[in-house]
C-alpha cells in the first residue's frame, strides 16, 4: 500500500473505530447524532496500542488525559482511545475459521482483532521440549484466543506468505500430540529438509568406523574443538532461523498495523560471530567423497549415491565460508528494531525448562590448546546456556513481550502470557510531522498518574512520498505508476468492505 493511500486508510480506520464504539453519553441525555468520519488529506494517522501496567496487571479505568504521546521528542493529541478487553471462547464450536484470505486480511487490518503467530523452532528445541509444549500450549491459546483473534503456525522451513490464520485449535493440537517429536537440536542426523546439511556432513565429516582415508577435521569452537560438519551445521541452522524470523517480521508488518504477539517456541541462539579457525578450513573438502550416513540406530556408514550426486566440492567450501563468516549478532539487533517499528512482540518459551549444560555431556569433544584462561568446555557450555537465555530476554524487553525461561513450570509461565494479552488500550493521532520521508520516527508513550509502568511500540517507519508526482514516478521508470495505481485500488477496496462491515455509510473521496 502506497503512502498516502495508506495514511488515509488508516485515518478512516480509526475514525470507523470511534463511530463503531462511541462513549456513553451522560445520563438522561439523548446520544449525539453520529457525524460522518473526517479524513485529513496529507496527513499520517499513527495507532498505537500501550500495556499501562500497576504491579504487574494491566491498569484500567485509565482515560485519554493519562497518557502522553511524543513522536521524535514532540507532543501529540490523542485523537482515538479505546480500552480493549477481550474475552476468550473456550469452545471450539463458537470458533469460526475465516472463509478465505480476504477475510483474513480484513479481520487482521482490525485493530480490535488480536493476531498470534506460534513459531516453532524445531532447529533449537530439543525433543524433551517438543514432548513438553504441547498440553500447556495449547492450554494457553485456549485460554487467549477470542471470538475474533486469529492465529497461526510457523516453522523455519515456512514461507510466511504461506501461513494460514483461523481459530479453531483442534487441528494444532492433534498435530502437536501426533508429531510430538519435532525437536531437533542436539540430533545427530541432518534435517531432512535442508539439504546443504546432507552436504556439509558428506564433505567434512570423518570418523574411526570408516575405513577410507580422511583427516580429523576439528575445530576451535569457543573452548574447546569440535568436529567441523558439526559446526558448520550449527551455524546454518542458527543462520537458516534468523532469516525465516526476518521474513515473518517482514510479512506481518505488511498484515496489520495494531500489534502481533509471536510465541516463539525455542531453547534460544548463541548469535555466532566470525571465526577465523572454521574460515581457515576452506578448500580442506576433498572432491568426489563418498557420502556419509547415520541411520536412526546410530551405525554409520558410506552410502551409495547415484550418479552424479556426489557431493559438490565448490558448494561446500562457498558455504563453509559464508558461515565462518556469519555475524548474527548484528543481524540480531536489526532485527529487534524492525520488529519495534512492525509492533511485533515476542513472547519467547523454552520448553525444556531448567539446564545445566548447553550441550549433552556425554557429548564428545577434544579440549583446546588455546583455551582463554581460567575457561574450560564444562565452564563454556553452562555460559552459552546462559547466553541463549540471555538473548531471548533481550528479545521479549526490546518488543514489550515476556520471557518464559528457567522454568519447569511451564502452564504458570503461560499463564502469565495470558494475562498480558488479556486487555489492552488502542491510541491513535495524527502526526504533527506531514513529511512522507519514509524515515524511522521514534514513539514514547509515557504515564501521568504515579506508579504506573507501560510498554508500548518504540517507533514506526513514515509512509513514502505520494504516489500523485507523476514526473517522480516517471523519473523512476515505466510501470512503476501502474503497480502504485494497483495498490491504491487495493486500499481503497479493502477501506470500502471494513466500512460496510462496521455498518458505516460509504465515505467521502479522499482529500489530498
Amino acid at each position: 500500500m502506497t503512502g498516502s493511500v495508506r495514511a488515509v486508510y488508516r485515518a478512516a480506520l480509526a475514525c470507523a473505530l470511534l463511530f463503531q464504539n462511541p462513549p456513553n453519553p451522560p445520563a438522561g441525555q439523548n446520544p449525539p447524532a453520529q457525524r460522518p468520519p473526517v479524513f485529513r488529506g496529507g496527513t499520517n494517522f499513527v495507532l498505537v496500542d500501550p500495556y499501562p501496567q500497576r504491579d504487574g496487571r494491566i491498569a484500567e479505568g485509565l482515560t485519554a488525559a493519562d497518557f502522553e504521546i511524543r513522536e521524535d521528542g514532540q507532543p501529540q493529541q490523542v485523537e482515538m482511545f479505546e480500552f480493549v478487553r477481550v474475552e476468550p471462547s473456550l469452545s471450539e464450536s463458537t470458533r469460526r475459521d475465516p472463509n478465505n484470505q480476504r477475510e483474513v486480511e480484513q479481520l487482521a487490518a482490525d485493530p480490535h482483532n488480536r493476531v498470534f503467530v506460534v513459531y516453532l523452532d524445531p532447529l533449537h528445541t530439543t525433543v524433551a521440549g517438543s514432548h513438553n509444549i504441547p498440553a500447556p500450549l495449547v492450554d494457553a491459546l485456549n485460554r487467549i484466543i477470542g471470538p475474533n483473534d486469529l492465529f497461526g503456525v510457523m516453522t523455519p522451513n515456512l514461507d510466511p506468505r504461506q501461513i494460514v490464520f483461523g481459530r479453531r485449535l483442534i487441528s494444532l493440537e492433534e498435530q502437536l500430540t501426533r508429531h510430538w517429536a519435532w525437536g531437533e537440536r542436539n540430533s545427530i542426523t541432518p534435517d531432512p529438509q535442508d539439504p546443504m546439511e546432507q552436504q556439509l556432513q558428506s564433505c567434512f565429516y570423518c570418523h574411526p568406523a570408516l575405513k577410507t582415508p580422511c583427516p580429523n577435521w576439528y575445530v576451535n569452537d569457543g573452548a574447546r574443538s569440535r568436529l567441523l560438519h558439526e559446526v558448520l551445521i550449527d551455524r546454518r541452522r542458527e543462520d537458516r532461523t534468523l532469516t525465516s524470523l526476518e521474513g515473518l517480521i517482514g510479512h506481518l508488518a505488511g498484515l496489520r498495523e495494531a500489534r502481533t504477539v509471536a510465541l516463539a517456541i525455542t531453547d534460544g541462539w548463541l548469535l555466532y560471530r566470525d571465526n577465523p579457525d572454521v574460515a581457515s578450513q576452506a578448500g580442506a573438502a576433498p572432491s568426489g567423497a563418498p557420502p556419509i550416513t547415520v541411520n536412526p540406530g546410530g551405525r554409520i556408514g558410506v552410502a551409495t549415491p547415484a550418479r552424479g550426486e556426489l557431493p559438490d566440492r565448490g558448494s561446500c567450501n562457498s558455504e563453509l565460508l559464508r558461515l565462518a563468516q556469519l555475524d548474527n549478532d548484528r543481524r540480531f539487533r536489526d532485527m529487534l528494531r524492525t520488529a519495534n517499528r512492525a509492533n511485533v512482540s515476542f513472547y519467547p518459551v523454552t520448553p525444556a525448562g531448567l539446564g545445566v549444560t548447553d550441550r549433552p555431556i556425554t557429548e564428545a569433544a577434544k579440549p583446546n590448546r588455546n583455551n582463554p584462561p581460567g575457561v574450560t568446555p564444562f565452564t563454556e557450555n553452562m555460559r552459552n546456556l546462559t547466553e541463549r537465555v540471555d538473548t531471548l530476554r533481550t528479545l521479549a524487553e526490546n518488543t514489550d513481550g515476556i520471557a518464559i525461561v528457567n522454568t519447569n513450570d511451564l502452564n504458570a509461565g503461560l499463564k502469565r502470557i495470558v494475562d498480558d494479552v488479556s486487555a489492552y488500550y488502542l491510541l491513535g493521532y495524527y502526526s504533527t510531522n506531514t513529511k512522507f520521508d519514509g524515515r524511522v520516527r521514534s514513539i514514547q508513550v509515557r504515564m501521568k498518574p504515579q506508579g504506573l509502568s507501560v510498554r508500548a511500540r518504540g517507533s514506526y517507519v513514515a509512509p513514502k512520498p505520494p504516489p500523485g508526482d507523476v514526473a517522480a514516478a516517471a523519473r523512476a521508470g515505466p510501470g512503476l505508476a501502474p503497480a502504485r495505481a494497483r495498490d491504491a485500488g487495493r486500499a481503497v477496496g479493502r477501506l470500502a468492505v471494513l466500512r460496510a462491515r462496521l455498518g458505516l455509510a460509504p465515505g467521502p473521496a479522499p482529500q489530498h
